[in-house]
């Protein structure tokens, strides 16, 4: 019994610690891909029709070509990044 808690131990220990120094997967595309992560999240919050009234805001969530470069986020999520970048792509606001 008492080895079962040492290992016990030492797996609470190492994922305690290993959890804050390196970032997720996720976050370190977000890093790479130039997404202003900040923004998806404020859009995520919003509806789309918001998102398009004010699409000069959240305009650089989508590359030139009207892709998104930030991932949809998971959760309670009212507008995303691909339903807003394909919005400007369709209604011809990437200008």
């Amino acid at each position: 019994m008492r080895k079962a808690y040492s290992i016990l131990a030492v797996a609470v220990t190492t994922s305690a610690c290993s959890g804050g120094i390196a970032p997720t997967e996720q976050q370190q595309h977000a890093q790479e891909s130039g997404c202003p992560t900040q923004l998806n999240e404020q859009l995520s919050y919003i509806t789309l029709d918001a998102a398009i009234a004010d699409y000069k805001t959240y305009r650089p969530i989508c590359d030139k070509d009207g892709y998104p470069l930030c991932g949809n986020l998971n959760g309670k999520v009212i507008a995303t990044a691909s339903e807003f970048c394909t919005a400007l792509r369709d209604k011809n606001l990437l200008q």
